[in-house]
């Protein structure tokens, strides 16, 4: 819906009714009442997209771990978080490193990372605060790739996630960025917003400063 309303000053309303529903978390609307209330109120609030090879992401897009839960949660004939959990697990027991160059204005890197995330909300639907560096508001995205070894840091970056305090753990490396070109040469899955990519090497990442207004909370 947002490519076809951007440009056209039309506001953008959000049911939550997925699995996950990251967006409408980040947005503070976590179920349909308060996606109604927000409606209902006719409070606005702007966001930023991100162009991603052209297509528009509004709230995640990530290489490695996440990417490949989101294909197999997509390829499983369940619904609903448990599944999702399912996935994960499933996921998590494959999960391996993979290498990335990103290139930006003053930045040149070669990394490796189990995830690579660029980010314009803050969270995932299931709550794990991914992005603490950011706002959906800011005319920046944010680069996070984790790389976590073994069960203990596995561990940590779980309880980092969920406490929203991923900012504090060793070895977590974040960038903030208007623009950047991130080239996966090892074929890491890719998935915008939800939506997995064909095979995807490299990609051509620039934030677009508020081009839409979304029915939201107002923030206290």
């Amino acid at each position: 819906v947002a490519p076809v309303i951007i440009g056209h000053q039309l506001p953008l309303g959000i049911i939550p009714l997925g699995s996950a529903n990251g967006l409408a978390a980040c947005l503070g609307i976590p179920e349909v009442d308060k996606a109604l209330e927000a409606i209902r109120s006719g409070n606005l609030e702007t966001i930023d997209a991100i162009k991603m090879n052209g297509k528009r992401c509004l709230h995640m897009s990530d290489f490695g771990f996440n990417a490949g839960l989101i294909k197999r949660f997509d390829r499983s004939n369940e619904r609903g978080m448990m599944s999702y959990f399912k996935s994960s697990l499933g996921e998590f027991l494959e999960m391996r490193p993979y290498r990335f160059v990103i290139q930006s204005r003053d930045l040149s890197e070669e990394i490796e990372a189990k995830i690579l995330v660029m980010a314009n909300g803050d969270r995932y639907g299931t709550g794990a605060i991914i992005n603490p560096w950011g706002r959906m508001n800011d005319g920046l995205l944010e680069i996070i790739a984790l790389n976590p070894e073994g069960l203990d840091e596995m561990i940590s970056l779980s309880v980092s996630l969920f406490r929203g305090t991923l900012e504090e753990l060793p070895g977590v490396k974040q960038w903030s960025v208007q623009s950047a070109t991130i080239h996966n040469p090892d074929g890491a899955t890719f998935q915008i917003d939800g939506e997995v990519m064909e095979d995807t090497r490299m990609v051509k990442i620039v934030c677009e400063p508020g081009p839409l207004r979304v029915f939201a909370p107002e923030r206290k």
